[in-house]
């Protein structure tokens, strides 16, 4: 640790430092070490109630068990992966903390006494930041300016040819530009692998300078060693420029013997298959022990050096290349079994088709680690209707000082589970629907909503009565049986039934408007349609609206949106491409941003108004809190927009004077919704202002 001083070491070690915060000289301008000033019980509490507050998000998710955060053994000096951005001035570090105002946040921090980086990165960070200057004058020199070094990927290696001293692969992350910079790229590399003995390899990536990812999709050797060896815990393995590595090698040998725990008690020879392997440290291991493990990844270099690591040790390891939803659905169809499987996603978690193909393959155990509390109880959410159900989650602190926070949780087969109920009556029974649940059977899913209804004591013969597409969340109105099905069909097809949604549309809209537009239906049907809306919030530069249509076919309300261009987020037919993958690679947003949360309706049985509410689904609950916090809850829970369950969204003094207001009651601890006798036609408008 020469690049720390010995008096903080001293003072670190000895406990006579509350913690880095005391000595780091970047924390207050540095993004990197967000609970830096934390006491560490403090620091790992925060992560804890990070978990806490993704899975409760989730009703059934409610009962989970949250063990402690695992504490890491060392905060500083621990990193040996580590993505610096590359200023315009040549500054190399990390973004700044943005202003209060937002601004800022891509404003790039020079981190030259960074307390968290291992010493060999640090090291060789320390030679990059003296010949940045140089080198970005020379390319600007050689007429290719238009190139951007944008930022520059460290990784530690640890088994290189048997050394005991790590050494470290460079990777230069680029946008490209006119002319042709591959001269002096080629050039700057080999001056450093002569300048600096701990660098091994030096390797450049392309960028496509859209991206939120630091790394882009294609990477190409400039000078040294292609790959070398690494070591983490059991594993010796094939290491690789952009492959996938944990940042703390301590805490990350740590999980790799939880997770080789969980097979205590598999046959020898059991099959495994390990999804998102990386390198193939995991497989390696598990191979190491007997195992047969098929491994996936999409990462084709790292795979190709792992087959050649596992052929030359004689290992029963097999590789698949390529899209996980894709190999999977290979799997399901040559109906393989496995007793263990294993998945560790990136950052935006399990694809949806991901998902439906892990509960479609034969197996008794799944253990999902995440790096990510809020796509992981998403993605557990799902899983959960799809038959495979965790009651504990794990987490560890893998990257101290931030609020990253690492979580393994383990997943068992069990029977299907009764949908979430909001409302019941003699003849019919409105369910929440999952966004990536159909209504009814489906070739491409496990499970369907339709299905789940029937469980459920007295719907053996249910219908829908309408069909809410995929992708879309929200209220979805059952008969008991096909005859009480058909009376509500008629019913919602009266001209004073609404659907009220609540959606996240792209830009700034208009503060409300109305859309008249030619429709025709998936099934050819059409006519002029109109379409409502009104802003309800904005949340980062985009539009929370509620958008009231006049045909329960979705479709018309999302070309309307899209007509204004202010296209509904994670529509992929009509939405707008770049907006929809920021959102789901920073925000976790795997689907439409639209909620049917209110069904107004005149109930067949006794012709009274009925306001059935849906609330707002627990993934978009996590997208906006991500985006725009907590306080934009509030905001819309004033506007009566969240759906509250077993209420309705009128406020009760609209509905005084109106009549009686008798509640229809659920089996069980049943929430209510509230009913009225207001007139079929209210000039439009509803009490909470539609």
């Amino acid at each position: 640790m020469a690049f720390l001083s010995a008096k903080f070491t001293s003072e670190f070690a000895s406990g006579a430092l509350i913690g880095p915060a005391d000595f780091c000289v970047h924390a207050a301008t540095c993004s990197g070490c967000p609970l830096i000033d934390l006491l560490p019980s403090e620091r790992l509490e925060h992560k804890r109630l990070r978990v806490v507050k993704a899975a409760g998000r989730y009703a059934e998710n409610a009962g989970w068990i949250v063990a402690g955060v695992v504490p890491a053994p060392s905060e500083i000096a621990y990193r040996t992966r580590a993505k610096l951005m590359v200023g315009p001035s040549a500054e190399l570090g990390l973004f700044a903390k943005p202003e209060a105002d937002g601004t800022g946040d891509h404003v790039v921090v020079d981190i030259p006494e960074c307390l968290v980086l291992a010493p060999a990165i640090a090291h060789v960070a320390a030679h990059l930041r003296a010949s940045l200057p140089r080198f970005k004058n020379t390319l600007g020199a050689a007429g290719c300016g238009s190139w951007v070094l944008r930022a520059i990927d460290l990784r530690e290696v640890v088994a290189h040819a048997g050394l005991a001293e790590p050494r470290v692969l460079v990777t230069l992350v680029v946008t490209a530009g006119e002319g042709d910079a591959s001269a002096l790229f080629v050039s700057f590399a080999n001056e450093l692998l002569r300048g600096n003995s701990l660098v091994i390899g030096v390797a450049i990536n392309h960028h496509d300078g859209v991206s939120p990812q630091v790394l882009g999709g294609h990477t190409a050797l400039l000078a040294g060693t292609a790959h070398t060896l690494d070591r983490i815990g059991e594993a010796e393995f094939p290491a690789t420029f952009g492959a996938f590595v944990q940042a703390h090698r301590v805490q990350s040998a740590r999980i790799q013997r939880v997770l080789l725990g969980h097979t205590e008690g598999l046959r020898p020879g059991a099959k495994i298959l390990d999804v998102y392997g990386g390198s193939g440290v995991l497989a390696i291991a598990l191979a190491a022990r007997g195992f047969e493990v098929t491994t996936v990844d999409s990462f084709v270099p790292a795979l190709r050096y792992l087959n050649e690591f596992a052929l030359g040790k004689n290992l029963p390891i097999v590789t698949m290349a390529g899209d996980a939803a894709e190999v999977l659905s290979a799997l399901v169809k040559r109906a393989e079994a496995f007793e263990l499987v294993l998945v560790n996603p990136p950052r935006r978690g399990l694809h949806p088709l991901v998902r439906e193909a892990l509960a479609k393959l034969s197996t008794p155990t799944l253990v999902y680690v995440s790096c990510d509390p809020d796509t992981l109880t998403r993605d557990l959410d799902h899983l959960a209707l799809l038959g495979l159900h965790t009651t504990s989650l794990a987490p560890y602190d893998l990257i101290p000082l931030t609020d990253e926070v690492e979580t393994i949780a383990v997943l068992h087969r069990r029977p299907l589970l009764s949908p979430h109920v909001i409302a019941e009556t003699a003849t019919m029974v409105v369910v929440d629907k999952s966004a990536h649940e159909p209504t009814v059977p489906s070739v491409t899913t496990a499970t369907h909503l339709l299905a789940r209804v029937q469980l459920m004591e007295g719907f053996a013969h249910a219908r829908h009565v309408f069909d809410l597409a995929p992708g879309i969340s929200g209220a979805v109105v059952f008969g008991r049986s096909p005859e009480h099905a058909e009376a509500w069909i008629e019913a919602f097809a009266d001209a004073d039934t609404r659907r009220v949604y609540i959606a996240l549309a792209r830009g700034l809209t208009p503060l409300k408007g109305v859309i008249h537009k030619t429709y025709t239906g998936r099934i050819g049907d059409s006519g002029i349609t109109r379409t409502r809306y009104r802003r309800l919030a904005i949340a980062a530069g985009h539009s929370l609206v509620r958008i009231v249509a006049e045909v329960g076919d979705t479709h018309a309300l999302r070309r309307h949106m899209a007509s204004l261009g202010h296209g509904i987020l994670g529509d992929e037919r009509f939405g707008h491409s770049p907006s929809n993958r920021y959102f789901q690679e920073r925000h976790s947003l795997d689907r439409l941003f639209l909620h049917l949360v209110r069904i107004e309706c005149t109930s067949p049985e006794t012709g009274e108004r009925l306001f059935l509410e849906s609330p707002l689904a627990g993934d978009l609950r996590g997208v906006l809190e991500r985006i725009a916090g907590d306080e934009i809850f509030r905001v819309l829970d004033g506007r009566h927009a969240l759906g509250i369950e077993g209420f309705s969204s009128v406020p009760p003094a609209a509905l005084e004077g109106a009549g009686e207001m008798p509640t229809i009651p659920r089996m069980g601890s049943a929430p209510r919704i509230f009913t009225s006798k207001l007139p079929a036609d209210s000039g439009g408008e509803t009490p909470d202002g539609d």
